[in-house]
C-alpha cells in the first residue's frame, strides 16, 4: 500500500511540473482585441490589443509555435509545428462552425496533410487559447513581437 501511494504521489507531481509550462492560458482575446488578421510569414497572426493604458498595440503571434496538425487536423499543441503540414497559402482567418455560424477569430486551412497523401480542410479557433496581456497576444509561452 505505501509503495502505491508513493508511486502515486511521484506521478501527481510528475505530471503537473510536466504539465505546468504546457496548459496555454485561457483564451479570450477577442473580447479586447477584436479580430485578428492573417500574417505574411508563414504561421503568423497579426493583432490589435489595448494595452494596460488603453494605447493599442500591434503585434504579430508566431501560431505555428501553438498549432500542431494531427492527422489533417489543426489541434492546441506546445511547440506546434502545423505550417510543416499545411499549405499556408491555403489558410485564412474566419471558418463557419455549423453550430455557431461564421467564427472571425478562427484559423481555417483549406489544405493539411492528413498523413494518408490527402488533403483536408481543418480550422481552429484562436479565441480558445490566446490571450492579450498588456497589449500583446500569447499561447502557451509564446509572446507575440511588436510589428
Amino acid at each position: 500500500m505505501q509503495a502505491f501511494s508513493i508511486i502515486a504521489a511521484a506521478a501527481l507531481v510528475l505530471s503537473t511540473t510536466t504539465m505546468a509550462g504546457l496548459v496555454p492560458r485561457g483564451g479570450g482575446f477577442y473580447a479586447s482585441c477584436g479580430a485578428p488578421l492573417r500574417g505574411g510569414e508563414a504561421g503568423t497572426v497579426t493583432f490589435l490589443c489595448p494595452n494596460d493604458e488603453g494605447k493599442t498595440i500591434q503585434s504579430i503571434l508566431n501560431v505555428n509555435q501553438c498549432i500542431g496538425n494531427q492527422n489533417g487536423q489543426l489541434v492546441l499543441q506546445a511547440g506546434g509545428g502545423f505550417v510543416a503540414g499545411c499549405k499556408w497559402g491555403q489558410c485564412a482567418i474566419g471558418a463557419f462552425d455549423s453550430d455557431r455560424g461564421y467564427v472571425n477569430t478562427a484559423l481555417n486551412c483549406a489544405e493539411c496533410g492528413d498523413g494518408q497523401g490527402n488533403w483536408v480542410q481543418s480550422a481552429i479557433d484562436l479565441n480558445d487559447f490566446v490571450v492579450n496581456r498588456n497589449g500583446l497576444t500569447m499561447c502557451f509561452d509564446v509572446v507575440s513581437e511588436k510589428a
